[in-house]
């Protein structure tokens, strides 16, 4: 990574997936229009529940296709007496594969989201972008062009969401040696099928001509603001906090349990050799 004054520094693995995270909840968090901004939705940065977000991610077409690939690889990483003893069928581990995934994408964002220091976010953008920038922020996304053009972009941001959560999953299983037997996504192994559904690429170059075509200077102004207000959050992580439970083992604490009661086995670890 580079640091603000151009020099390169080491940067923990678990803190630079956390970073990824922050960077897509930023985008996914500022959807909202001022309006939406209660307090029962908590700080005004995160005006979308977590579990909300993950909702719609795994709604959307591209991660009902990663919630279908996870029910067969559960499906078929599973001890079959197991599974027959308790009458889980196919359609059963793949809504139970759903499950898994919002229940530990909520929890996983929730946790993110208490790393961001909220005074040092606050004080760094208004640093960054002026004292009047969180509430121009807000007005701007009320604007026609701003609402089309993050319309355009949220399956690319939602699509995003979605794999994060598989791929941290699928870390999960690696590191405790869950044995999943295939890729649940298709980072880990190639999956022309799932690539063909992820609209990451279309809605991104969709959202790119857009703003090129219509030239809005508010929404040019929305982008540079949003330019500082990630820089902002990044600049809030709480490293040390990061450090001790940002990895997947911390963040989807807890699904162990579930795969075991999908009768996903435990590897056990190699014998020593004398």
């Amino acid at each position: 990574m580079i640091d603000s004054d151009g020099r390169t520094v080491d940067v923990h693995p678990d803190l630079q997936i956390v970073l990824r995270i922050v960077a897509c909840v930023t985008f996914l968090s500022l959807f909202a229009s001022a309006t939406s901004v209660r307090a029962e939705l908590g700080p005004p940065f995160f005006p979308e529940k977590p579990a909300e977000l993950v909702k719609a991610a795994f709604a959307a077409e591209y991660g009902q296709s990663l919630v279908e690939q996870l029910g067969a690889v559960l499906t078929q990483s599973s001890d079959k007496a197991c599974l027959a003893s308790k009458g889980i069928d196919a359609a059963k581990m793949t809504a139970r594969g759903r499950e898994i995934y919002l229940r530990y994408g909520a929890q996983m964002l929730e946790m993110v989201q208490s790393f961001i220091k909220i005074d040092v976010l606050e004080s760094k953008f208004a640093e960054l972008a002026g004292p009047g920038a969180k509430a121009e922020m807000l007005r701007l996304q009320n604007d026609p062009d701003v609402k089309k053009f993050l319309t355009i972009a949220r399956p690319a941001q939602l699509a995003h969401l979605a794999e994060t959560i598989s791929e941290n999953l699928a870390r999960f299983a690696l590191i405790k040696r869950m044995r999943l037997l295939g890729p649940v996504n298709e980072f880990e192994v190639p999956n022309k099928e799932l690539e063909d559904k992820n609209p990451s690429k279309g809605s991104a170059a969709d959202a790119q001509r857009f703003m090129e075509k219509i030239k809005s200077a508010q929404l040019d102004r929305y982008l540079d603001l949003f330019v500082l207000f990630d820089a902002a959050k990044k600049e809030a992580v709480d490293r040390d906090l990061v450090l001790r439970n940002g990895g997947p083992v911390e963040l989807f604490a807890g699904v162990d349990v579930d795969l075991a009661d999908l009768c996903i086995p435990t590897q056990q670890p190699a014998p020593k050799k004398p």
